[in-house]
């Protein structure tokens, strides 16, 4: 038994003799950098410090991104223990973004000993985007517009970014002119790639420059005008606005319909012309002046009654007659001694008899009517002031006339007797005359009428009719 024993402990020293070696051996093999100092083999011993062995996949090169990554099979790192099996970890990504990642590796063995080891993954987008441009179009102009409204919506996709692309040009809504213009578009990926397209807009219809003219211009002549002195003028319209102007043919326009004729233009070179009615009407009727302002003041008394209008006025003078009692509410007509002419226009009264009534008044009817029918008629009324007639128009009122129905400017009275050397039959006896037709001493003649007599204008009294 004690043979035996020692024949096991011998043996177990030359086993612990080939222990050492190998011990020494594979520190020797750690040291000289084999795996990192990890263990290869599992030496007796009891505890187990060393860490495993782990060799990283090596990548090479770049990978092209696609849909925002690449779901990329790196490979696995090798690892050993020389005490056990050893378990792997890592942190790689399920997809590997554009640009450098790095992806660590963990050996554990059952000692719980770890190792680590890292590479890195390039992921590239070397390839631009795709952009596609709407075909060029042909649109019509809108209503009232210098153009159309057009929205254009190109089409842009990227390999690795897909709908996520910048897009640069006019997308929303734009007025676009007449004419065709050019539309370029640019496209953007996330890695600065840009792509680019072109396309064209051509908008056709626009409405052309045209003149408003209506059927007639229809204008009231000024009362002091006898027609329209000025231009006339129409509108016109002009979508695109460029400097639009129009003007006519003529200006000062008689009363009545005429003919004129527009011609507009603009900065781009567009011009319209037309042709409209000017219809100028007179509105204002005539005015009558009846002059009793500018009567002489001693009879025969004349009136120029006058009618004034921008276009002339025909004068009509009628009904002309004597009144008497004016004022006293029961005036009326009367001929005698009241002789009524017209001349040239005037109306002349002319007393062939001394008057002795008060309230003495004549009127007559002034009707004036212009070219176009306009009319105004006008009542004249002018009262006499019997102080101031002198019926023998000799300048000397009756009042103070010796001779009233015989003309004597000198009032020559040799023999002083009041009665004028015309009217008297002995102008020198130094005898009172007895005559009559109204001298003064005569008899017969009413001579208190005629001391107190004489014709003139006193006062004015006018109704006027305008039709």
């Amino acid at each position: 038994m004690g043979r035996r024993a020692w024949a096991r402990g011998a043996q177990d020293a030359r086993r612990g003799e080939r222990w050492g070696e190998r011990h020494q051996r594979g520190g020797a093999r750690g040291r000289r950098g084999g795996h990192g100092g990890a263990r290869t083999a599992c030496l007796v011993c009891e505890t187990d410090d060393l860490a495993p062995a782990i060799s990283c996949p090596v990548f090479k090169g770049a990978v092209e991104c696609v849909a925002g990554g690449v779901a990329f099979e790196l490979g696995a790192p090798s690892a050993r223990d020389a005490c056990g099996p050893v378990t792997i970890s890592d942190d790689a990504p399920a997809s590997y973004a554009v640009g450098s990642t790095l992806v660590s590796y963990t050996a554990t063995d059952v000692a719980g000993n770890t190792n680590t080891c890292a590479t890195t993954v390039v992921v590239s987008d070397t390839t631009p985007p795709e952009l596609t441009c709407p075909v060029a179009t042909t649109v019509q102009a809108g209503e009232g517009l210098c153009g159309a409204v057009v929205a254009l919506t190109p089409e842009a996709s990227d390999a690795c970014d897909g709908a996520a692309v910048t897009v640069v040009g006019p997308t929303a809504e734009e007025l676009y002119r007449p004419g065709t213009t050019e539309v370029s578009f640019a496209a953007i990926d996330g890695a600065g790639h840009v792509v680019t397209c072109q396309t064209s807009v051509t908008v056709e219809g626009v409405e052309p420059l045209r003149i408003d003219c209506p059927d007639v211009i229809a204008v009231n002549a000024a009362p002091t005008e006898c027609g329209w002195p000025q231009a006339v003028s129409a509108d016109v319209i002009d979508v695109c606005a460029v400097g639009a102007t129009v003007q006519s043919d003529r200006d000062n326009f008689p009363i009545g319909t005429s003919v004129v004729s527009f011609h507009a233009s603009n900065d781009r070179g567009d011009v319209a012309d037309c042709a409209t009615a000017v219809t100028v009407a007179d509105v204002t009727p005539p005015t009558v002046d009846c002059g009793i302002g500018a009567g002489e003041t001693l009879f025969p008394g004349a009136f120029p009654t006058s009618a004034s209008d921008a276009c002339t006025a025909t004068l009509e003078v009628t009904d002309v007659r004597c009144l008497k009692g004016v004022g006293t509410g029961n005036a009326v007509r009367f001929t005698e001694g009241c002789d009524v002419e017209l001349q040239g226009g005037r109306v002349v009264f002319v007393r062939s008899v001394p008057w002795d009534d008060d309230g003495v008044a004549v009127e007559w009817v002034a009707s004036a009517t212009d070219p176009s029918g306009n009319n105004t008629t006008t009542d004249c009324t002018a009262a006499i002031d019997l102080s101031q007639v002198d019926t023998d128009s000799d300048t000397v009122p009756d009042v103070s006339d010796n001779c009233r129905v015989v003309f004597n400017t000198d009032q020559s009275d040799l023999d002083e007797d009041g009665v004028g050397d015309v009217c008297d039959d002995s102008p020198s006896d130094g005898i009172a005359a007895n005559g009559g037709g109204g001298c003064a001493g005569g008899g017969g003649g009413g001579g208190l009428a005629f001391a107190a007599a004489a014709l003139g204008l006193a006062v004015l009294l006018r109704r006027r009719r305008v039709a």
